[in-house]
């Protein structure tokens, strides 16, 4: 009898171990799934709007630091789509509206030459006493300008070797000469170029199609 009894004992602990064993990989994927690491669409949508920019971002891409980062987002405030380029180092923030002939301008153009980079953007939070004050115009701490790059493809990534140029009190001109001379600026305007290769792969990859006469 004592035999029998000890054998139920055993077996019992054996079947409440085989549970405790059973539910241990469950609790532990349940923990997982609450600290799930945060998407870099996640990040740069925070990262946004730490800046004072609500988004919804579409797809992210940071450069092999993860300190500078370029972002399709759409734009709560307006309802357009932008990219924008953010440095975690940095309030600064610098955008543009999207378009089919920025998104696409590492392109050849029909000659087979590269043409360069001509688009409005701003520099958002921005900071007066600067070098940089008198080009484009200024709304409030929202410095607007047209960005004016040569570039260069070396191996698949886009170069910008020369300082960016712009104009000074306007947005349209008929040449872009002042030179951008503002660190972050200069910063800004080159990692916002270089990086957006590296954007295009993850919009294929997000599924999300531009085509090349897209405008807003």
């Amino acid at each position: 009898m004592k035999s029998l009894k000890r054998f139920f004992a055993v077996l019992v602990a054996a079947f409440c171990l085989s549970a405790l064993l059973f539910a241990l990989p469950q609790t532990a994927g349940s923990a997982a799934a609450k600290t799930a690491p945060v998407t870099q669409k996640e990040e740069a949508a925070a990262t946004l709007l730490a800046r004072g920019m609500m988004c919804d971002v579409l797809a992210a891409v940071y450069d092999r630091e993860g300190q500078a980062g370029l972002a399709l987002a759409v734009n709560r405030a307006d309802s357009r789509r932008w990219l924008f380029y953010f440095n975690q180092n940095e309030i600064l923030l610098f955008g543009a509206p999207l378009s089919g002939r920025l998104y696409y301008f590492q392109d050849n153009d029909l000659r087979g030459r590269l043409s360069p980079a001509i688009f409005e953007a701003c520099f958002f939070n921005d900071v007066r006493g600067q070098e940089d004050d008198r080009l484009g115009i200024w709304q409030g701490t929202d410095h607007l300008l047209t960005v004016y790059a040569n570039f260069e493809i070396e191996n698949g990534k886009v170069v910008v070797e020369m300082e960016p140029t712009s104009a000074a009190g306007v947005l349209k001109a008929s040449h872009y000469q002042g030179r951008i001379r503002g660190e972050a600026h200069v910063r800004a305007v080159r990692e916002f170029l270089s990086l957006m290769p590296a954007l295009h792969r993850a919009v294929k990859q997000a599924g999300i199609k531009i085509a090349k006469d897209y405008r807003q």
